[in-house]
């Protein structure tokens, strides 16, 4: 048996995600590639919204919007992904942000 592992359930294995299950292995460094993709934009809207969490906190979700409608979501497929992330960042595709923020966020949450 594969790694020796039994499972009761369909649901609760190592296939419960429907994209392993279909052969679907594509989709999961496309999620890889989002979070990147969002962590990078993420720092470049904290240095034009240098507040951005304590609006995040409030629930005051306008001028993110506005960033985002402003340098990503106007262009809908009329620009590439690279080039929308180029031009609101000031740079091609960088994991630093990513690998940063992941850090940090396991930093605290793990006490490290």
């Amino acid at each position: 048996m594969l790694l020796e592992l039994i499972y009761k359930l369909v649901n609760s294995g190592i296939l419960q995600d429907m994209h392993w299950s279909g052969g679907m292995f594509g989709y999961f460094p496309s999620y890889a590639l989002g979070m990147i993709y969002a962590a990078q934009w993420k720092h470049a809207m904290d240095k034009d919204i240098p507040n951005f969490d304590e609006l995040l906190e409030k629930g005051e979700l306008l001028p993110i919007r506005e960033w985002l409608t402003d340098k990503v979501h106007q262009y809908g497929a009329l620009k590439k992904p690279f080039e929308l992330l180029k031009e609101a960042t000031g740079e091609g595709l960088n994991a630093k942000y990513l690998a940063d923020y992941l850090q940090e966020k396991y930093t605290k949450l793990y006490q490290l």
